[in-house]
């Protein structure tokens, strides 16, 4: 109630001072009352209004508050100096508050908590708002700091620099309109927003007025300036009572608003027309096509960015359709040997039903593996993966890794391995690690893939061969990489998410191993190889020779 009305008798004395009607006393009787109780109601209550938050969100609204509140006691000293001794020194007190105001309001509009973006984004936003800063300062320069700025000879010391110190605050101000306008919170760009940024542009404009007209001796107490002022305080006032209402969550606190991508460029793109019309001719053509050229290039910019949006949801819906067919696979199976099993269970000895019971187990557990290494693979968790380690039979692991294929695509395999060799790894994992290779190969060879086994001195290693094109040389580095598929990463017909081998890698390094790819010598295509540290060989008999081993599988 007490903020509602501040607000409502700050704006009414406002009213009073702008609009014709009253004599120039009794416009000045009106200001010499409403200025302290406005500008001093208005910081106090906005202040006060701040306890309604915690943390960053209380110290920001109290930091503007308390800055409005310094406005209101240097106009509290001034009508009491005015008062007392019929006449104010310049500088005095009431100089000290006003120019104190500034840099506290604006510390507390930089205060105001944002909504948790990107690196990306948040260097965009910096770069945006560095640019509108320079632009803001260019501006202000060329039509309004170089002429009030100016070092008096006759002035003293303190009076020259107070003089220039004012028009460095309202360019602050300005900053401070800006970096609201770029503000992204995690509820509704409210009101309370804006009426603090036309409170800040109004407080701005009036004190570019004021100055000139000060030098010039145009400036009258009373007059319909100080009812701008009076509107600003009004604003503020609006704002503690605003900002006390129940907060409005925003739908999608990141989204870029067109407006906010403009609002920087505006005194960039205002500068080449205010350099043209206070320079001559020929400075006026170089501005032109500067400009032009400058218009181009945000032109350009534009063309990018669309571009690159289009890029991105090509790529989205890619990984979308990827996503869905790497789960299609073993949903597939589940799904047909439940059928087998339930409509025909009699039928199945009990041999048959262990292994489709077994197959169901398999692919539920490479389902399962594919969802989590997906999550992992967008959080970045690939280093944190947990084994659970124990001597494994490879035979068992290659055999069960065919299994884990498509039918028509069994056949294509040939197993080259010792039946008794072992290896120190976690089942399910290496058997995720021989899946995806094996899946590369029949995706992107053609007729035959061999899979082979062997020692490799204290390690086991592990070869997938296939008779395909192979890996270009330009990205036999890039296809580790998360989401990336190489030379058919667009417009391919082969599907494939791009997480196969990144999540392959990981895992063969948590392992201790390596993982590699190089030009197979065995079919011509490539030759996807890693390492996994051997068990240790029995100490009384010797390790027999490798040997071709066939999969053999219950239909």
């Amino acid at each position: 109630m007490v903020a509602l009305t501040v607000t409502a008798l700050a704006a009414l004395a406002g009213l009073l001072l702008i609009l014709p009607g009253l004599g120039r006393e009794a416009k000045y009787t009106i200001g010499l009352y409403a200025y302290p109780a406005a500008s001093l109601g208005g910081g106090m209550v906005l202040a006060a209004a701040a306890f309604r938050y915690r943390g960053r969100h209380r110290w920001a609204w109290l930091m503007m508050g308390l800055g409005v509140a310094c406005w209101g006691v240097a106009e509290s000293v001034y009508q009491i100096t005015l008062a007392v001794a019929e006449e104010v020194p310049y500088p005095s007190w009431a100089d000290v508050f006003y120019l104190v105001g500034y840099p506290m309001v604006g510390a507390g509009v930089l205060l105001l908590p944002h909504a948790p973006v990107g690196h990306f984004e948040r260097a965009r936003s910096l770069l945006d708002a560095t640019v509108g800063a320079v632009g803001i300062s260019l501006v202000a320069w060329i039509t309004y700091l170089d002429r009030v700025v100016t070092f008096d000879g006759e002035a003293s010391f303190l009076e020259n620099w107070v003089n220039a110190l004012y028009p460095i605050g309202d360019v602050l101000l300005l900053i401070a309109v800006m970096a609201l306008a770029f503000r992204k919170s995690e509820h509704r760009f409210g009101l309370e927003f804006l009426l603090v940024g036309a409170a800040l542009l109004m407080n701005a404009a009036a004190d570019m007025v004021y100055l000139p007209l000060v030098n010039a001796d145009l400036y009258w107490d009373g007059m319909w300036l100080d009812g701008v002022w009076l509107l600003a305080y009004a604003c503020l006032a609006a704002t503690a009572w605003v900002i006390l209402q129940p907060p409005r969550p925003v739908a999608d606190p990141h989204s870029r608003h067109l407006r906010r991508l403009l609002i920087p460029y505006v005194p960039v793109a205002a500068l080449p027309v205010i350099i043209a019309v206070q320079s001559d001719l020929r400075a006026r053509y170089l501005t032109l096509f500067t400009a032009v050229l400058v218009g181009l290039m945000i032109t350009r910019q534009w063309m990018a960015t669309r571009e690159v949006r289009e890029i991105t949801e090509r790529q989205r819906d890619g990984i979308l359709a990827s996503v869905s067919h790497e789960m299609r696979t073993p949903l597939t199976a589940v799904q047909g040997y439940s059928q087998l099993l339930n409509g025909d269970w009699a039928q199945f000895d009990e041999s048959e039903r262990r292994q489709m019971v077994g197959d169901i187990e398999d692919q539920a557990i490479h389902l399962g593996r594919v969802i989590t290494d997906i999550i992992d693979l967008t959080r970045g968790k690939t280093s944190s993966v947990r084994l659970d380690r124990s001597q494994q039979c490879v035979a068992g692991v290659l055999e069960r890794a065919v299994r884990a294929l498509p039918s028509a695509s069994q056949a294509r395999v040939t197993i080259e391995a010792d039946s008794q060799l072992t290896v120190d790894a976690d089942r399910d994992r290496l058997h995720q690690i021989v899946v995806n290779l094996l899946t590369n190969a029949v995706r992107y060879g053609k007729h035959r893939i061999l899979l082979r086994v062997g020692r490799d001195g204290g390690d086991v290693l592990f070869q997938v061969h296939d008779d395909g094109p192979g890996v270009p040389k330009r990205f036999e580095a890039a296809i580790w990489q998360r989401f990336e598929r190489g030379a058919h990463r667009r417009g391919s017909s082969v599907d494939g998410l791009g997480i196969g081998l990144p999540i392959a890698r990981a895992l063969v390094e948590a392992h201790g191993g390596t993982i590699t790819q190089h030009r197979s010598d065995v079919h011509g295509g490539a030759c996807f190889e890693f390492t996994i540290p051997a068990s240790a060989p029995p100490a009384t008999s010797p390790t027999p020779e490798p040997r071709p081993v066939q999969p053999t599988f219950s239909r």
